[in-house]
């Protein structure tokens, strides 16, 4: 195997390991996840995976979105045991109107990437919300996790790379990635420069 199947399958497996670690954080009531966030991001983990599989045409790039999708299933699974329950805000609502809209862009076009890249704007509306909780209350989820989610998508950038094929379409989606989590790992720092809105 070359080395971008390896740092693919690695990427996976220390993914799983960032959820694990979310999941056993969240169990001993260390992190608040919501269910409404957690449902809209297995709903666009799912559509992620297919769409990017499709539209890049190479498993290895795509291995990590697959074990995403599935990680996020089993985490959504856990939330809904144990986690709270919130309203879908407006702009996560226009999450659910850019899945639904995915679906009817891949189904006109028929081209996976137009689909996917609609996809990548919902992606960043569903996480305004963990955005705005997290500037009231960093404690809201552990810095772990997405410290390891922001370096998984930076290797996965390197595995597109290792593996260019001159088609830009296929960095759009590990980049969003690397943004996203990173913006939340680094809102999760705050927890050591403010204080909690239950001691404050």
């Amino acid at each position: 195997m070359d080395n971008a199947v390896w740092l693919s399958l690695l990427s996976a497996a220390f993914d799983s390991c960032a959820y694990i670690i979310y999941n056993l954080e969240f169990w001993r009531g260390r992190s608040k996840p919501n269910k409404a966030t957690w449902a809209l991001w297995f709903y666009i983990a799912t559509l992620n995976a297919s769409s990017y599989l499709v539209s890049s045409h190479d498993v290895v790039k795509t291995l990590l979105a697959l074990e995403n999708a599935g990680m996020c299933g089993l985490t959504l699974a856990v939330v809904l045991f144990r986690g709270k329950s919130e309203k879908l805000k407006p702009w996560e609502w226009v999450t659910v109107a850019s899945g639904v809209a995915t679906g009817a862009v891949w189904i006109i076009s028929r081209h996976a990437f137009y689909a996917n890249a609609v996809l990548q704007f919902g992606t960043f509306i569903s996480v305004i919300p963990t955005y705005a909780k997290l500037w009231k209350d960093p404690r809201r989820e552990p810095p772990l996790p997405w410290f390891m989610w922001s370096v998984i998508y930076i290797a996965l950038c390197v595995v597109v790379m290792l593996r260019w094929r001159g088609s830009w379409h296929d960095i759009v989606y590990p980049l969003n990635y690397v943004l996203f989590h990173f913006a939340v790992f680094v809102l999760t720092l705050r927890r050591w420069t403010k204080k909690s809105p239950a001691t404050s």
